[in-house]
């Protein structure tokens, strides 16, 4: 019995046979074939072809195969393993399986290409000049050099997981790291890709115009109804797709931190100097295309850090930061504890935008060092504000949420000092004068933290300040002065910090002392790698519980696959009293939708 397999390179464009017997000598011990393993087949196609075809490959083990079943014309725009397992359904062979679970070796194949060998290349190959990588690369120079050559402009492709510098030898000719262009949401054939429904929208916003990240969402909806489908498994498969890519580059966590604080604060980097607490140059960082450096002008060597939100949810579930942590997908699961007021009573847009801001506010304070002065203006980069040089001491804070409606004032704390919260069946008292909790006053919704301005003591007879974030959703209505003045004297006393979120527009010129304004026009500069999120909350309504699909129900908090079909199954309710009494959901989960024949939600312009 002969037994051949046609083979091919990734990249190649030459064909090689192996040829196996019903016995399989290697290394001097016989195998049958039926017990030939894919590791035993690495070997095997290593030691007949490391002298040709894989001289640039050290090891077997630096080898993967891949069994495919296709003409070798079908090869034509094949360069990576994405390639083959999309277009050509190819499947990863494991080490441990035998060759009898891939192939019939009873019966003569035909003249297919039966495996795509993908050579392994070391993430350290960039720093050795005797590497098939450098060698690579000196052969495309001296083609672009030779005299004897027409005129040559070269171009080598590479993904890189990992900063340049660390991957590279250092060289003294002058490198150039040009910007990668964000894209637009992608068309096909003329019709959009992904459809104008306010869930897909987040999710392409969410991408930042990364084209592999929109890459990775178009797989994940390819094929799938997503209006009938679950939208955490749908948003899970987009993570664990960027995962993949970037797998080296997100276990550098120790990034995180102070890259987010240069983001959030608008930093102003020098290119040629390290961001502040890392050791990696601005250009370098933003070679991954996800983080990316906004100069301010073509000349300039200065800049500010811009990241997508898919950035900041790929790093932060490889923190161990428990804030960080809850800023991903993962919290509409319905096993999440329902009690924590860290995670938001449902994805975190929609109807909850209060909870949203409280969460910012207090995922700021994390970024910065304990007792560090940092100026107010610094903390609400983005913001138009009237905060002079006001500076206070950073303590990192908790979220919490009041039994019963607070005031905002400082005033109403000069006496009792404590606030009453929520801690999961049970009632805690707060101690303000900590000054590291960021309260959601309920019902109403405002939140507030204690603050104090750098200078003070830190005591429990010390007067603090608060900072209180309050929003009115005005679309069309412009906030002028009269009205602006009016919430600021209600919610707020002389010395604390006021801050007024709207996503209409304002017109206010003269802002009193400590206070700001976030509108339209500055709302993208405020939230930054939020704003797709902040946006869709503020512009949006509840979903309607009689119209709503599968992929938006299941976005809200509490409600899963199998919850959404009960309550799909048993539509159209009254009210909430009737779809209580017919599903037995809990009315903490259901009070997340409206009940009405209304459209259920709005989509952005």
């Amino acid at each position: 019995m002969v037994f051949s397999l046609n083979c091919i390179i990734l990249g190649d464009t030459i064909t090689f046979s192996i040829t196996l017997g019903k016995i399989v000598i290697l290394d001097d011990i016989q195998y049958d074939i039926s017990e030939f393993r894919i590791s035993n087949l690495k070997r095997y196609i290593f030691s007949k072809k490391k002298k040709s075809k894989l001289s640039g490959i050290s090891d077997s083990d630096d080898l993967n195969l891949w069994q495919v079943n296709v003409s070798k014309d079908k090869l034509e725009g094949i360069y990576t393993t994405e390639h083959i397992t999309n277009e050509l359904n190819g499947k990863k062979m494991d080490e441990v399986d035998f060759i009898t679970n891939y192939f019939d070796v009873d019966h003569r194949l035909d003249k297919n290409i039966h495996i795509i060998i993908v050579p392994f290349t070391s993430t350290d190959d960039g720093m050795k000049k005797d590497s098939l990588f450098y060698s690579l690369m000196t052969e495309i120079s001296l083609l672009v050099i030779n005299k004897q050559s027409p005129l040559i402009i070269a171009c080598c492709t590479a993904t890189l997981a990992r900063p340049f510098h660390e991957i590279v030898q250092v060289s003294h000719q002058k490198r150039v790291f040009l910007q990668i262009r964000s894209l637009d949401s992608p068309k096909k054939k003329n019709e959009p890709v992904f459809k104008n429904t306010p869930l897909l929208n987040m999710l392409v916003s969410d991408m930042g115009g990364n084209g592999r990240a929109l890459e990775a969402l178009q797989s994940a909806i390819k094929g799938v109804d997503f209006e009938n489908s679950s939208f955490l498994s749908i948003a899970e498969q987009v993570y664990y797709k960027l995962k993949d890519h970037y797998s080296e580059w997100i276990n550098y966590t120790r990034y995180l931190t102070p890259v987010l604080r240069a983001i959030m604060t608008h930093t102003k980097l020098v290119l040629s100097a390290p961001i502040p607490g890392t050791d990696i140059l601005p250009e370098e960082l933003s070679k991954l295309g996800l983080v990316k450096l906004e100069k301010q002008d073509d000349l300039s060597d200065k800049g500010t850090l811009t990241c997508p939100y898919i950035w900041l949810w790929l790093m932060a579930n490889a923190s161990d930061d428990s804030i960080l942590r809850n800023w991903n997908f993962k919290y509409y699961s319905e096993i999440q504890n329902k009690e924590d007021p860290t995670i938001p009573p449902g994805c975190q847009f929609w109807q909850h935008f209060k909870h949203f801001i409280a969460s910012f506010r207090v995922l700021k304070s994390n970024v910065f060092e304990i007792n560090q002065e940092i100026e107010l203006q610094d903390i609400h980069a983005g913001a138009r504000h009237n905060f002079g040089s006001a500076t206070i001491r950073n303590v990192p804070l908790s979220l919490k949420r009041a039994i019963r409606r607070e005031s905002t004032k400082s005033s109403a704390y000069s006496t009792n000092k404590t606030v009453t919260c929520k801690e999961g069946d049970d009632q805690i008292d707060i101690d303000l004068t900590d000054a590291s909790v960021c309260i959601i006053s309920a019902p109403a919704g405002d939140s507030f933290c204690p603050i104090y301005l750098a200078g003070s003591t830190q005591q429990s007879h010390t007067v603090f300040h608060t900072e209180c974030h309050q929003y009115k959703c005005y679309e069309s209505t412009i906030v002028n002065q009269t009205t602006f003045n009016e919430k600021y004297k209600k919610a707020s006393d002389k010395g604390d910090v006021f801050l007024f979120y709207t996503c209409g527009p304002s017109n206010v010129p003269n802002l009193p002392l400590l206070s700001a304004i976030v509108d339209r026009n500055n709302w993208k500069l405020y939230f930054g790698p939020f704003v797709g999120r902040a946006f869709l909350l503020a512009r949006s309504d509840k979903f309607n519980i009689n119209n709503c699909s599968k992929s938006e129900m299941t976005s809200i908090y509490g409600i899963g696959s199998k919850r959404a079909d009960l309550l799909m199954s048993n539509r159209p309710y009254r009210d909430l009293e009737d779809c209580i009494a017919r599903t037995n959901i809990p009315r903490n989960f259901l009070i997340n939708f409206q009940f009405g024949a209304t459209p259920s939600s709005t989509s952005p312009n």
